[in-house]
């Protein structure tokens, strides 16, 4: 298991882009924006996360202009990851993590989530699309 454990660190946002080092030199034609999402928060109020895709997602963005290459991370502004940020745990369901969702409504309403829930995540730590001009 050690070999994975890198695979589950927490990650920090970006003050700021950060200019890269470029080994050799980038064709002039390659311009452009290289975007990847993943996971990138595995831990928040002494709870860990049970999978790899439950982390909250974090967007890494390569700005490649003119031959140099600018890099930046930030956290996917989810409503998942809000509330588990205003909780302090994970608040809606992911993958294999629970979610702290049930503490907020009544015994009535948990048992009828059992069997057909709205309450599902918004955390996207596997793809990302362009549709129109938005990410």
């Amino acid at each position: 298991m050690p070999a994975f454990a890198s695979l589950f660190q927490n990650q920090e946002e970006r003050d700021h882009p950060e200019n890269a080092k470029v080994s050799g030199s980038i064709p002039a034609w390659l311009s452009g924006c290289y975007l990847r999402v993943g996971p990138g928060k595995f831990d928040i109020g002494g709870i860990s996360m049970r999978h790899f895709i439950d982390g909250y997602a974090m967007l890494s963005k390569f700005d490649i202009r003119n031959g140099t290459v600018t890099f930046d991370k930030k956290f996917v502004q989810s409503i998942a990851y809000k509330k588990a940020a205003e909780h302090k745990q994970p608040f809606f369901p992911e993958f294999a993590t629970k979610g702290n969702i049930a503490s907020t409504k009544n015994i009535f309403t948990r048992v009828a989530n059992t069997f057909s829930s709205t309450d599902i995540t918004d955390n996207c730590s596997i793809n990302v699309y362009q549709i129109g001009d938005e990410v």
